[in-house]
């Protein structure tokens, strides 16, 4: 289900919206993984098991794709996305990204991240806000304020 009305910019991951659902930018992870303060508070216990956490397929090819990573990163990688919900590609996302980039010209990966948050109804948390501005219908929570 896709909200109409959503056009707002929230800082710090807080906003007038209430949301228990997130889908997380593919550095919301790589800053998470090299331990950046900022974005820890998105990884808690406590935030993970009282909100729906997803992840684009988009992000996964993203994170596995940086050439000098090892079998274990590998491994350890694909062990830490199992505790989020992965959003594979779908018609409604298909559908979506088509839209996005006609209407925004925005590139093939943040088109299917913001397509996918904007069907599973969620807010895209990312540090790249500008990559995202544009999309009317998307409600963004950047966690560096």
């Amino acid at each position: 289900m896709v909200l109409s009305t959503r056009n707002k910019l929230e800082k710090n991951g807080r906003g007038s919206l209430p949301s228990d659902n997130f889908v997380y930018d593919t550095n919301l992870f790589i800053y998470y993984l090299n331990g950046n303060q900022h974005v820890e508070k998105f990884f808690t216990s406590e935030f993970l098991s009282s909100n729906n956490v997803y992840y684009s397929i988009i992000t996964e090819i993203e994170l596995l794709s940086f050439p000098k990573l090892t079998d274990n990163e590998i491994n350890s990688i694909k062990s830490f996305l199992n505790g989020f919900i992965k959003i594979n590609l779908n018609e409604d996302i298909k559908d979506k990204t088509i839209a996005i980039r006609k209407k925004h010209k925005a590139g093939l990966g943040d088109s299917i991240i913001a397509a996918s948050s904007i069907i599973y109804n969620a807010r895209l948390v990312t540090r790249n806000i500008n990559d995202f501005l544009k999309i009317s219908d998307l409600v963004i929570s950047n966690p560096f304020g």
